[in-house]
């Protein structure tokens, strides 16, 4: 699912985001501290 902020834009949801960290296994919070930069 996608959750939809004020600004317009699509994000994963957190859960999806920490399913995702974790099958890449990569940091979940660097994980979002980067996809926050990129909004």
């Amino acid at each position: 699912t996608l959750c939809n902020y004020e600004n317009g834009k699509n994000i994963p949801s957190l859960e999806n985001i920490r399913n995702l960290s974790i099958a890449l296994e990569i940091d979940e919070l660097e994980f979002v501290k980067e996809i926050l930069d990129l909004l």
